[in-house]
């Protein structure tokens, strides 16, 4: 599976902050959950919309972000998305008896 990042600058109060965003199967489901919750758009009708949830999902999941954080809140303060090169993961390896 290849792995997502994102580099993402936002703006809270004046404060700049620049973040790295390594997406997880866990903020793709997360980020199922938010869209339907929040009635927003599909990824296929959304495309930034989406780079921009997963990584509050993701945000959140690490806690870089507080849970409180509404995500049209979130969305207000993102002023740049870039997505990283994808990179293919390595397969994992399992111990074998």
């Amino acid at each position: 599976m290849a792995t997502m990042s994102f580099t993402l600058t936002t703006e809270t109060n004046g404060n700049t902050v620049d973040h790295k965003v390594d997406i997880k199967m866990a903020d793709l489901a997360r980020y199922d959950i938010v869209r339907n919750r929040h009635g927003f758009p599909a990824q296929e009708n959304g495309q930034f919309l989406f780079m921009v949830l997963v990584s509050y999902c993701s945000l959140v999941r690490t806690g870089a972000i507080a849970d409180t954080v509404k995500p049209e809140d979130f969305i207000d303060t993102v002023l740049n998305i870039e997505p990283e090169a994808e990179e293919e993961a390595e397969p994992s390896k399992s111990k074998s008896s």
